[in-house]
């Protein structure tokens, strides 16, 4: 048995790659095919209807983008001989467009100007440096003109004339040295009297073109109508006061020019040929003159250029003996000027390094005021006393104003002379600051001594005080001749050499009268007693002996009223001297005791 396959409707119609509906074959009777096609199609429009209407829009605006470009590009291909036709026949082109190039041009310049200053550089860099040469160059001949006329005799010569007549020097000097100048150019159409173009030299007060056209015209037609000759003729040459105005006539216009002094007559062939190359090379516009003068802008450099001028050369002369010994005088003056400037410069400037150099002063400001020097600054009240200086440098105290203000300085100098007023030291004590440290030095009594420890701690600006190199000179007296002191022993023993009880007493006389002093500037002692030895024994015996020897001077000592706590009895071992014991007396010598004093309190 065949199997059986499902029953399936009919096919729904799909649109072709065209867009068309496209319909799949079925079986169904050949009367309901009507029918099915309106449903069809009906559907078809539900489904892909929409679809349907925005691809033709696409396909649409395609063709039309076709046409747009083949339109363009036939455009592209005539728009330059429409332009070049319409740029001959007339501005109307130019003068639509000039607001869109502007435009263009402006935003291009606010966006980027970089591109058209690169596309300029050629043209504007050539004529902005031709202008400044030119400018430099007329300014050069003015200064030059300006001191030639400024310091010679003739130009004082020349300012008191204007100061008599009460004229200008510059019109002085032109009266003196111009031989003529073109002052104005005028170029007037010679048929209706218009003027073209009018150039004036610099200084020079311009007239009314158009009045002085119109007047000089009209005594051309005055001149004409009364004086003329059967062959024609017109005005060349009309003085008015100090001016004289030459006329030259070309076939289209009248160059008249107006001169001040006596022109010569090759100024006369100049004017002619500057005429004949106006009208050269503005031929078509001088005859197509109808009134605006715009055409003629450009030829203004040209009619500028016979602006001519020629001055008298000045005749160079020997200077006189007298003109040299003047300058001889004022070189003089100078050097001598010179000098002494200098002089006082320097010695200027050696007192201030010497202020600067002093404990104590600090220069703030220096310089000049009122016609005298000045200097400001600080000034501790112990340093130096600044006008003192002023005598070693050569300078007047009068010609010097200062102005000090009082500061305490820590300079170390400066620290050291506050502690000597201060502590009150003798001429004998003097004082230098080490890190911090006042170290006091010399000779002074006991009681200044103990004064100065206490007084020390009222100086903020120190660390501490140091007054161990200072002594008293009765103690520093007692000290030496203690020390001084021999007291021999017998060899081999710590007994007393004979005849050594003289030398004893002497002995304790210097420790009573040291501890006395002593205690007038309550000051401690300690004596140290050091015990010496000879050679002859060996250096354990020795010691053993020197120890003995130095206890036994303590005890004698003692014994003769002295206190025991101030003593210290030290056995060395040693000899007393590093002579060598050749004889006698230098065994002797080192068979005693030596005394060594200290002051615990001070040092």
């Amino acid at each position: 048995m065949a199997a059986e396959s499902p029953s399936r409707g009919p096919e729904p119609d799909l649109p072709d790659e065209d867009g068309a509906a496209y319909r799949a074959p079925t079986a169904s009777p050949a009367g309901s095919e009507t029918t099915s096609t309106s449903e069809m199609q009906q559907l078809r429009r539900l489904l892909v209807g929409p679809e349907q209407e925005q691809l033709d829009t696409v396909r649409r605006r395609l063709d039309a983008l076709d046409s747009e470009a083949e339109q363009i590009e036939r455009v592209s291909q005539v728009l330059p001989q429409a332009i070049a036709l319409r740029a001959a026949d007339g501005d109307q082109l130019a003068k639509a467009l000039e607001p869109t190039i502007e435009q263009t041009l402006k935003r291009s310049v606010q966006r980027n100007p970089k591109p058209l200053v690169d596309a300029l550089f050629p043209v504007i860099g050539p004529a902005i440096r031709r202008g400044i040469r030119e400018a430099l160059g007329q300014l050069l001949a003015s200064i030059n003109q300006t001191l030639e006329h400024s310091l010679s005799p003739r130009s004082l010569r020349w300012r008191f004339e204007a100061w008599r007549t009460t004229q200008s020097f510059a019109e002085i000097v032109l009266r003196n040295t111009l031989l003529y100048r073109v002052e104005q150019l005028f170029l007037i159409d010679r048929t209706t009297g218009l003027p073209l173009l009018h150039v004036h030299a610099d200084a020079v007060e311009a007239q009314d073109s158009a009045l002085v056209s119109g007047m000089m015209t009209a005594i051309q037609d005055f001149v004409q109508d009364s004086f003329g000759e059967a062959g024609g003729g017109s005005l060349e040459t009309l003085r008015v006061g100090d001016l004289t105005v030459w006329i030259e006539p070309g076939p289209e216009a009248v160059l008249a020019a107006v001169l001040r002094g006596h022109p010569s007559p090759a100024l006369r062939e100049a004017l002619r040929d500057l005429n004949e190359t106006l009208h050269l090379r503005f031929r078509q516009e001088l005859a197509a003159f109808d009134g605006d003068t715009g055409p003629f802008e450009q030829a203004e450099p040209l009619l500028a250029s016979g602006l001519l001028a020629q001055y008298r050369e000045e005749e160079r002369r020997a200077p006189s003996p007298l003109l040299w010994i003047v300058l001889a005088l004022l070189v003089l003056l100078g050097g001598v000027w010179l000098f002494f400037s200098l002089r006082e410069r320097q010695q200027w400037e050696t007192y201030l390094g010497r202020l600067d150099a002093e404990p104590g002063l600090v220069v703030l400001d220096d310089g000049w005021a009122d016609g005298r020097r000045f200097v400001r600054g600080l000034r501790d009240p112990l340093a130096a006393a600044p006008e003192a200086l002023l005598p070693s440098t050569g300078l007047d105290a009068d010609e010097v104003r200062a102005a000090w203000e009082p500061y305490q300085s820590l300079d170390p100098a400066m620290v050291a002379r506050r502690a000597a007023r201060l502590l009150e030291a003798p001429p004998t004590v003097s004082f230098r600051v080490e890190d911090g440290v006042l170290i006091a030095s010399g000779t002074a009594s006991a009681a200044w001594q103990a004064h100065a420890q206490t007084r020390a701690a009222l100086l903020g600006t120190i660390a501490r005080y140091d007054g161990g190199d200072v002594t008293d000179p009765r103690l520093q007296l007692l000290t030496d001749s203690l020390e001084q002191q021999e007291v021999q022993f017998q060899v081999g023993t710590p007994q007393l050499a004979p005849g050594q009880d003289a030398a004893l007493d002497r002995t304790a006389a210097l420790v009573r009268a040291l501890l006395d002093a002593a205690a007038e500037a309550e000051w401690t002692v300690r004596i140290r007693v050091a015990g010496h030895a000879s050679r002859e024994g060996s250096d354990a015996f020795n010691q053993t002996l020197s120890q003995q020897r130095a206890e036994a001077m303590v005890r004698l000592l003692t014994e003769r009223g002295l206190p025991a706590a101030v003593f210290e009895a030290v056995g060395t071992g040693q000899p007393r001297t590093d002579r060598p014991e050749q004889d006698e007396a230098t065994r002797a010598f080192n068979r005693s005791t030596a005394f060594h004093v200290s002051f615990p309190d001070v040092r």
